[in-house]
């Protein structure tokens, strides 16, 4: 244990000699490397239309990592989203584009359904993935509905389990959230937190929760969503800061004026044909109130 607690003190102090481009290069490559097991678990939860995936081999992943470090992007910084926004990353965070973020992704085996359009990590590892979406817009008129708390989570397991072949009758994965989602009227964010359990391995207890916010637009939405392993459903106090996390983010979040939602015109822009709890469990199918 000594020998351990020398060779980190030396690799610390190693680090701190280094400039300033060096140490981020390093830090940023520890973050990533856990950033890929973080996602691994989450992925079932996070998308219930997983693609089943493979590392790549170690000199794609390790090129992969190269590629995303040479064009990270570190706070404070804007940054432009593609589907018209800016993101202000804060001080002590990394963005990482489109093509190389989804390209890591992949090389780490995380292969999520659909593309990101970008990743934000902080230093002390807390990820969250950024997606875009322009399906068309989203109603707000079942915002009522989300009161539901059972029949959402309810439903959200059932599809879950369809998707990955299982029978709903016999969960062996459970999804639960902390509360009912909540819709901001005011300013259009939809923000849920699930809890994901898998049962099927009883002598490793433990789980995945995860924030996720959409902040609705005229056109679609931008989604943002952070993850932590957790032995249980976790406290209050961690959750706070898990909230904490993103909602800092989604503060640095600035749309196009002619993005706005309120801008929707039916006459002339494409509707989602769903509303805000379809939404939140990811059903495509289901139709708008």
């Amino acid at each position: 244990m000594q020998h351990l607690q020398r060779k980190q003190k030396a690799r610390q102090r190693k680090i701190h000699r280094m400039n300033k481009f060096d140490r981020i290069k390093i830090v940023f490559g520890q973050m990533v490397f856990r950033c890929g097991v973080l996602l691994l678990l989450a992925v079932g939860l996070l998308h219930p239309h997983p693609v089943s995936a493979q590392p790549a081999p170690a000199a794609e992943q390790q090129a992969a990592l190269e590629s995303a470090i040479a064009v990270r992007q570190i706070g404070p910084v804007d940054v432009s989203l593609q589907g018209g926004g800016t993101l202000r990353v804060p001080a002590g965070h990394v963005f990482v584009r489109a093509a190389e973020a989804n390209r890591l992704l992949v090389a780490r085996g995380v292969s999520l359904g659909k593309p990101v359009i970008g990743f934000v990590e902080a230093v002390d590892g807390w990820l969250s993935l950024v997606y875009c979406s322009d399906e068309g817009h989203i109603s707000a008129s079942d915002a009522q509905d989300l009161r539901d708390k059972a029949s959402i989570e309810e439903r959200g397991q059932r599809l879950y389990l369809i998707s990955q072949g299982r029978s709903p009758d016999v969960p062996a994965q459970v999804l639960s959230l902390r509360a009912s989602p909540s819709y901001d009227a005011t300013r259009h964010h939809l923000r849920a937190t699930w809890y994901y359990e898998d049962r099927t391995s009883p002598g490793n207890p433990g789980g995945v929760e995860t924030d996720q916010v959409f902040v609705l637009t005229r056109s679609g939405y931008f989604f943002f969503e952070v993850s932590a392993p957790v032995t249980s459903v976790m406290s209050e106090a961690r959750a706070a800061q898990l909230r904490g996390r993103i909602t800092a983010l989604i503060n640095g979040l600035s749309i196009m004026p002619d993005q706005a939602y309120e801008r929707f015109d039916p006459a002339q822009d494409r509707s989602a044909g769903r509303g805000l709890v379809a939404l939140v469990i990811d059903d495509p199918t289901k139709a708008e109130r």
